[in-house]
């Protein structure tokens, strides 16, 4: 205790008050990059739009030759035209392993309304595939859209034996 005084003691003044601001100005510039501006208005940012309900359901799948014919009901609940929307798919087979990755193409989606779009997936019969997993919005393109607000409302279901994922 006695050489923490004295240690103190022989410190200038100007030394102390000095290394006082010094973590008081450290400090506050931490908290100004961890929390952002402490004074920032609402009008400093701009409004985040909102996610593109889009709802993706797996109808009905059925042999094809040697493949399977997987159809796709897609609806767009959204009050936007969607002009163009591809969805990156992966097709799991019975024992869970990632096989075939695919895009498909589901075109225009007009406002509040539903398509179904019917994919041939030749060479994996439908009794292999075990799952099937929407791994991502590759493309959805119209006034103020992108992948990423489309895939934020991206919802799926199924109405086969095949889970679909999202």
């Amino acid at each position: 205790m006695t050489q923490v005084r004295t240690l103190k003691k022989s410190l200038p003044k100007i030394r102390r008050r000095a290394s006082w601001r010094t973590i008081a100005a450290l400090s506050a510039g931490l908290v100004a990059v961890v929390c952002g501006p402490v004074n920032a208005g609402e009008g400093d940012t701009q409004p985040v739009p909102p996610p593109v309900p889009l709802f993706v359901e797996l109808n009905a799948v059925a042999p094809r030759g040697d493949g399977c014919r997987l159809s796709f009901l897609i609806r767009n609940r959204a009050n936007v035209l969607v002009r163009s929307l591809s969805l990156e798919v992966v097709l799991f087979d019975a024992d869970g392993r990632a096989g075939q990755f695919l895009v498909l193409e589901a075109g225009r989606l007009p406002a509040g309304k539903s398509r179904v779009r019917q994919y041939d997936i030749g060479g994996t019969p439908c009794a292999g595939i075990g799952r099937i997993l929407v791994n991502d919005v590759a493309a959805c393109t119209g006034e103020g859209l992108g992948p990423a607000r489309c895939a934020d409302g991206l919802t799926t279901a199924t109405r086969t034996s095949i889970p679909l994922d999202y």
